[in-house]
């Protein structure tokens, strides 16, 4: 009969036959672990536990005879057996469980292609001349941010006022005589002149530096238009302030310091920097030291700067101007509850900055008026935490070019990003050829813009290194291919080929020493320098690449050693040495006539191992699900199948092929494997396999008048679950509670469907008892309790001896069929009639309303659980 509700109850009977295990063979018995794992545990579990350890391991307990000690006691008496992982993760111990590595990939040259010859070996011409930069090439005009005629106009706002001249002034005279008011003085004109007691103070911080020319355009600005009456001040980071006045002939003597007294004691002050905020309100003195020392009252100050400053704190007579590119050079009231500006987003800046080498403050204003930026973000980004700067420049630190560099291809259009490179070409001109080669790679890759060194120089420059080492031009290459590593991130390499070479054969000595590559060092590269004159090829010698408890190694094979190889090497030069690479890190090891120790397994891998021309990948392997055994021996990978009575199977890794990590044990490019004994019981045969979906499975087939007829098993794992449905789950049932801890201690075969039309009848005979008949696939159905067990006592003569077919209990069901989820089903809810077949018109807030079922569906038909276990929900009731 067909469920009343979508969701199966957790009481819920089961026809599936099932096959136990009753007995084990005495060879299971053995220690589960060795001997290194028994130190590892006596270690943690410390003194007093060496009954539990026993128990967790399958060693005994030996009591050692003293003279003194007396009589031995008697152990005491042993508690039930409980799961090893159970027990030693109640201890908070790693569970012990042997990891396995295996080559998932493997690359061999053709043994009849002739051997490639080293670039670095061939003649040529060499560049022994030193590499110097040519000073002589045109760089683009500067771009300040105000002309000097704007800057004229508000050194004269700011420095010249009104005051009274010698003139008469003929129209107020005639005025007041108009209106028969004779003056009793004559008046004056006032005429605008430069007042005593104003200065020009520039307030220097690390992030003036991309300003400093602007500021000397101002500088010389403000002398040419006041005609040096206002006096130039400079307050160092340091809290040092310094004046500089003209000489002779109007040149500089240069600076002088000055007190701060003597600061706050002019009357005007232009006050230009990038950092200017209000002084504290509740005293004179400025408290930032990149500030003014004092402020006295009634003084005017002019605050010039990229960025607004903060009006509170600031006398009411101050007023700011704003620096930016091109803008009017205008003085604005401070507003009293004026904010501070935030600093731009500079993201799209970095990412553009990140394709040049070294970025000057020409090239950096360069960019922003291409990306339409404010003066602040030149300020802003020259103190970025992910730039390193100084007085020439500015460069992306190494460890966040790879991010920066893929925001430009992500977030920068490709026609700006070809219009930064033709900048960074312009403005870096006069810079060393190396870094215009740098510089030229980058282009290419990020705007595909072709400009720069030919396609060969780096590789010139290798051959160079190889073969005189000693030149100039040698040298050269080598000082800077050894800066260049840190910021390479694999694009350098394969942009300039030639260039991994270079700085293989620049840091030679530390390479062999062991000392790590960098990121993304190509294979072929190491090859061309470490291999450069190797020792010739031991005739016969087979290298093997195997696992040594955590360690792997290379070393040559040896038949006298019982242990198998993880992947088979061909022949080896003495000299050639090995690769091996881990995520990002690589590093190469010499080989020697007794092997080398490799790397530690950290991890599951993957980790890469170029040897020659060869190139093995070898990676943790899964265990494959349901084994009973997994290890390694002299023959290779293997695992075990659980026992069916007295059947069990061993299976075999494929030997020196690749395997596929998540399934070792099924070939590539297959979706199962089956084992090749076939086991004859009566009428029926047994055989093993694995799958893909759910690990091993021991398969059933009779010989029907229809043909062959099969009956999978899967094997469920002892463990334990909660059993039950909480009473606040949706739709609860008051039968199905309450919810209870449940431990099965043994694990059992399971049938992966419910008993089909076709089986039953394969093996009792007669008609078929189903009401929905027509398809022999489907499940059968109005069979009573009874039924079920003489269907049993009829197929036991077809099982294994040792196993025995009887109905799982209604825990074993339920953990099967929960396959270690705790949700109301094993997938996820609300469920349709896509997943499970059953009575869709019935209200339920775990699935969608939809048609009611009006018959049972075939086995295999929707989807399996985890554990391979098919219709474990609807389609029919199940006997237990």
């Amino acid at each position: 009969m067909l469920p009343a509700s979508p969701k199966a109850p957790t009481t819920a009977p089961t026809a599936a036959p099932t096959a136990a295990p009753r007995t084990l063979p005495a060879r299971l018995h053995r220690a589960a672990v060795g001997r290194a794992d028994l130190l590892r545990l006596m270690v943690h579990l410390g003194d007093g536990g060496d009954t539990l350890l026993a128990q967790l391991t399958g060693f005994g307990v030996k009591v050692r005879l003293d003279a003194d000690a007396g009589p031995p006691q008697p152990l005491p008496a042993t508690p039930p057996a409980t799961p090893p992982a159970t027990a030693a993760q109640a201890l908070g111990l790693p569970v012990l469980r042997a990891r396995q590595f295996a080559m998932v990939d493997a690359v061999r040259p053709a043994s009849d292609l002739p051997a490639r010859p080293n670039p670095l070996d061939e003649p040529g011409p060499l560049d022994e001349s030193p590499i110097r930069a040519d000073h002589s090439r045109p760089l683009p005009p500067p771009q300040p941010l105000s002309t000097p005629r704007r800057i004229a106009t508000l050194v004269r706002q700011v420095f010249r006022r009104a005051m009274p001249s010698r003139q008469l002034d003929v129209a107020r005279w005639m005025a007041q005589v108009a209106q028969g008011q004779p003056p009793q003085r004559l008046p004056l004109r006032a005429l605008p002149s430069w007042a005593s007691g104003g200065a020009l103070c520039i307030a220097e911080s690390a992030d003036l530096v991309p300003l400093l020319d602007d500021v000397e355009r101002l500088i010389a600005a403000t002398r040419r238009a006041a005609a040096d009456r206002v006096p130039v001040l400079w307050r160092d980071q340091a809290g040092q302030w310094w004046s500089r006045r003209p000489g002779p002939e109007g040149q500089p003597k240069g600076w002088r310091p000055v007190t701060p007294a003597r600061v706050a004691g002019f009357s005007r002050l232009l006050l230009v920097g990038t950092s200017l905020p209000a002084p504290h309100a509740a005293a004179p003195a400025w408290s930032h030291p990149q500030a003014l020392q004092a402020a006295r009252p009634g003084q005017r100050l002019v605050l010039m700067s990229p960025g607004l400053p903060v009006g509170p704190g600031w006398p009411a007579s101050t007023r700011q101007v704003r620096w930016d590119h091109g803008a009017r050079l205008r003085l604005q009231r401070l507003h009293a509850r004026a904010q501070a500006e935030p600093a731009p987003d500079c993201s799209d800046l970095l990412a553009c900055l990140a394709m040049a080498v070294r970025v000057g403050p020409p090239l950096l204003r360069a960019v922003c008026q291409l990306l339409r930026l404010p003066a602040l973000a030149e300020t802003t980004v020259w103190a970025h935490p992910d730039v390193d700067s100084c007085l020439l420049g500015l460069q992306v630190r190494p460890d966040r070019l790879a991010q920066h560099r893929e925001h430009a291809r992500s977030h920068i259009t490709h026609q700006q990003r070809r219009a930064v490179a033709r900048l960074v070409r312009a403005h870096n001109a006069r810079l060393s050829p190396l870094i215009q080669d740098e510089e030229a790679a980058l282009a290419a890759d990020l705007a595909g813009h072709a400009a720069g060194a030919p396609p060969d120089a780096w590789m010139l420059r290798a051959r160079t290194l190889a073969q005189r080492p000693g030149s100039a031009g040698a040298q050269d290459s080598a000082r800077y291919v050894r800066r260049l590593a840190s910021r390479a991130a694999g694009l350098h390499w394969s942009a300039m080929p030639g260039l991994a070479e270079a700085w293989l054969l620049a840091e030679q000595t530390q390479v062999r020493a062991g000392a790590p590559l960098p990121p993304g060092m190509p294979p072929q590269a190491v090859a061309n320098v470490m291999g450069r004159g190797p020792g010739p090829a031991a005739p016969g010698v087979v290298w093997q690449l195997v696992q040594q408890g955590d360690r792997l190694r290379l070393q040559v094979a040896q038949p006298t050693l019982h242990q198998s190889a993880v992947a088979t090497l061909g022949p080896l030069a003495w000299g050639q040495g090995v690769l091996v690479g881990h995520a990002s890190a690589q590093q190469w090891l010499p080989l020697h006539a007794t092997g080398v120790n490799l790397l530690r397994l950290d991890g599951p891998g993957p980790w890469t191992l170029h040897a020659g021309a060869q190139a093995i990948t070898v990676s943790e392997v899964a265990r494959p699900r349901g084994v009973h055994d997994w290890g390694r021996d002299r023959l290779g990978l293997y695992a075990t199948t659980p026992p069916l009575g007295r059947l069990q199977t061993r299976f075999d890794a494929a030997a020196d092929t690749p395997l596929d990590p998540e399934h070792p044990l099924v070939p590539l490019l297959q979706a199962e494997r089956l084992a090749s004994p076939v086991h004859r019981v009566n009428t029926a045969s047994w055989r093993f396999g694995v799958d893909l979906r759910a690990g091993v499975f021991a398969e059933l087939a009779l010989g029907t008048r229809l043909g062959p007829l099969t009956q999978r098993f899967r094997w469920i794992p002892a463990g334990d679950f909660s059993m039950g449905s909480p009473a606040d789950e949706p739709g609860h049932f008051g039968h199905e509670g309450p919810c209870h801890r449940v431990r099965l201690t043994e694990g059992f075969w399971l049938a992966d469907t419910a008993c089909t039309q076709a089986l039953w009848m394969a093996v009792m005979g007669g008609r078929n008892p189903s009401h929905f008949s027509g398809e022999a696939q489907r499940p059968v159905e109005r069979v009573s309790w009874d039924d079920v067990q003489t269907f049993l006592q009829a197929l036991q003569p077809r099982l294994p001896p040792g196993s025995q077919a009887v109905l799982p209990t209604e825990a074993e069901w339920e953990y099967a069929c929960r396959a270690g989820t705790a949700t109301p089903f094993n997938g996820p809810a609300p469920i349709t009639r896509a997943v499970v077949n059953f009575d869709a018109s019935v209200p339920s807030p775990l699935a969608e309303r939809g048609e009611k079922s009006k018959a049972t569906v075939p086995v295999k038909s929707l989807p399996p659980n985890a554990w391979g276990l098919y219709e474990m929900h609807g389609n029919v009731w199940e006997w237990c």
